[in-house]
This record gives C-alpha cells, structure tokens and sequence, in this order.
C-alpha cells in the first residue's frame, strides 16, 4: 500500500510541475511582450505634419518638412525622463558623426524654461527646440514614448521612427537611412 501511495504522489507532483511550466511560459511570454519596444507606429513613407515649435529664446516657428532643404533627425525628450537622459550620448555621437548630412534637432515636449536649463545641464550640442503643444505634436508623430529619434527626409516623408534609447543596432540603422536618403 505504501508504494501505490508513493506512486500517486509522484504522479500529481509530476502534473503540478507541468501546470506550473505551463503558466511560467505563459507568464515569460508576456513579460516579453511588455518588455520588447513595440514598433514605432510612424511608417515610412509616411508625410510627416508641420508642427509649432519655440525656440529657445522664446520665438514661435513651424517646422515644414515638404520645404525643408536637408532631412532632419528629430530627438524627442522631456526634461525628466531617465531613458531621455540615458539617449544623450548616443544622440550626441549621432550628431557628431552625422551633423554635416542633415540637420539634428533636440525637440523638447516640456516649456522653454525647462528645456533651457535641461539644454544647459546636459550640454546638449545639437539645436533645440520646445513643442509649443505637446499634445498637437505628440498626436502629430503618434508618440506614445520618448525618447524618440525620427529621420525626415527634405521632401517631409519619414524615412525611420526609432522608440526608447538606442541600442547600438539601430544607431546603424540611423546611420544607413541618413547615408541611403541623402539631403
């Protein structure tokens, strides 16, 4: 009798494992999911909006892209946000390495002032600018995350929409749309 009773045990220990590797494969997949960036929802291709921005001093203008005379990679922040902050070097090494082919432009989604002394603070060297409407330029290029790199070409079409701080992959992947659109 002992033995059957061990042999029972033995059995439920064995589905109880099963069920528990079930519900931890169920459990890493969507642990995946949240942790894997999704793809930027701007396609390319896709006419990017003329938007409203401030300069630093103050001064309202409006990016046209379809007018622009070179292609523009946008850097979206705000003055806040950690993985921003983290994205500062490998903006800064993008504007050194790509500054002569297109025009890079920090665009901060927070106000003048902030962006100002956030400017100052990280010694940001590239041309900066704030969102005079946060929510017109974040429903503009459908952000639902910063940071956030977009490269668009002198004709205004996206031609690539990068999410979160850049892994040194899609810093090549910057690089190759710049050197495959020239201005």
């Amino acid at each position: 009798m002992p033995g059957k009773v061990y042999g029972v045990v033995l059995h439920l220990a064995l589905v109880a494992l099963c069920g528990v590797t079930l519900l931890l494969v169920q459990q890493n997949r969507e642990l995946r999911n949240v942790l894997t960036p999704n793809p930027p929802p701007i396609k390319t291709g896709y006419t990017a909006a003329a938007t409203e921005v401030a300069g630093l001093d103050g001064t309202v203008r409006t990016l046209s892209w379809p007018a622009a005379e070179r292609d523009h990679l946008l850097l979206v922040f705000t003055t806040t946000c950690p993985a921003c902050q983290d994205n500062q070097g490998p903006w800064q090494a993008l504007h050194e390495r790509l500054g002569e082919d297109l025009d890079v432009l920090g665009v901060s989604l927070d106000p003048v002032d902030a962006t100002v002394a956030y400017r100052e603070e990280q010694r940001l060297p590239f041309q900066t600018v704030a969102a005079t409407n946060r929510e017109a330029f974040v429903e503009a290029f459908d952000i639902s995350a910063v940071p956030f790199t977009v490269h668009i070409g002198s004709d205004g079409k996206v031609r690539g929409a990068w999410r979160g701080v850049l892994s040194s992959k899609q810093i090549g992947q910057i690089e190759a749309s710049v050197q495959n659109h020239p201005s």
